[in-house]
């Protein structure tokens, strides 16, 4: 089982970034292989040897979960051990036919997603009073990438990963954004053989971040680390939420609330405050076009209808008392 696990990460290894690599080797040795002994002869495995065993242990590794509704680690269970098993195929290590792993829908319980809780855009300024009351608590790093995660809806593990010669980069003749490799983490944006770097707009309230941000920063990042003993050498992924789960933020539905929401408030009231397209707020949240054929064609990354959203976005938010 081993051996099989190591031949799909191999193939994997050139076609995903690393770091996805590294997350699904943890998930064979931490998850998978708790239930499984990857000792396990493959030919042990085999559909009609013992190939129960495997529908078994996906059932433990979801009952054992603290959210057994989910099933999201699961899924993703079955995806890693039906790639090991076909890869095993390949190498005719088990003969066709024998993997074991059910992929068809409907022979475990559907996976519940749980979405991330946001506020909605009437509970915007009661947070802003907050965290104006409260910012004297936390570090102006954490602060800033928090802002800016507001203002842009970027995912918080490419703000904090946010460096300095990405700043004023040129993008459809717009000669003021951020850019984001493709390979940045939390663009979800690469493939092997197709990868879109991603850009923002910079409006005067993320510039203002910007410069603020230098009086904090010690090297190459934008948000630096804080702590000296830190392995990243910038703001650590969590910093930004711990603002909001400091504070207590809970939304209307006494949901708590974390930095990935403000994606979900961006999209809502880009929508229904600002009366803004979904397309073009689908490409500031970094999402690629839908459809294969727009994939293959359509690489615009509407600048230009993004900086005017943004800045009236962005002012709107001064207006209800943010500072930065």
């Amino acid at each position: 089982m081993e051996d099989a696990s190591k031949e799909f990460l191999k193939v994997k290894s050139s076609e995903i970034l690393l770091s996805t690599v590294q997350e699904y080797t943890r998930q064979f040795n931490n998850t998978i292989f708790k239930y499984l002994d990857k000792k396990t002869p493959l030919r042990e495995l085999e559909w009609d040897n013992n190939g129960h065993l495997v529908d078994q242990a996906l059932i433990k590794i979801r009952e054992d979960q603290k959210n057994p509704q989910s099933g999201e680690l699961q899924r993703r269970c079955k995806c890693l051990l039906n790639g090991a098993f076909e890869k095993a195929i390949d190498l005719k290590w088990i003969a066709r036919g024998q993997n074991p792993v059910v992929m068809k829908k409907g022979h475990f319980p559907a996976h519940i997603p749980s979405h991330y809780p946001h506020l909605k855009w009437n509970e915007v300024p009661s947070f802003i009073e907050k965290l104006n009351r409260y910012s004297y608590r936390y570090a102006p790093q954490q602060l800033l990438a928090l802002k800016l995660i507001m203002l842009t809806g970027i995912r918080t593990g490419a703000v904090v990963r946010t460096k300095w010669d990405w700043i004023d980069r040129e993008c459809e003749g717009d000669k003021a954004t951020i850019y984001y490799p493709a390979t940045t983490t939390g663009i979800k944006r690469y493939k092997k053989n197709y990868h879109r770097d991603h850009y923002v707009p910079i409006t005067k309230e993320v510039r203002k971040i910007l410069e603020k941000a230098k009086q904090f920063s010690t090297n190459e990042y934008v948000f630096s680390k804080l702590l000296d003993g830190n392995k990243d050498q910038h703001l650590r992924e969590e910093r930004p939420s711990k603002v909001m789960t400091g504070m207590g933020i809970v939304n209307s539905k006494g949901e708590q609330v974390t930095s990935h929401g403000w994606r979900k408030t961006l999209m809502s009231a880009g929508k229904s405050i600002f009366g803004q397209q979904h397309e073009m707020l689908d490409r500031q949240l970094g999402h690629i076009p839908e459809g294969k054929v727009n994939q293959a064609y359509d690489f615009a990354q509407l600048i230009k209808q993004r900086r005017s959203f943004l800045s009236d976005y962005g002012e709107a938010f001064m207006d209800m008392g943010l500072t930065i």
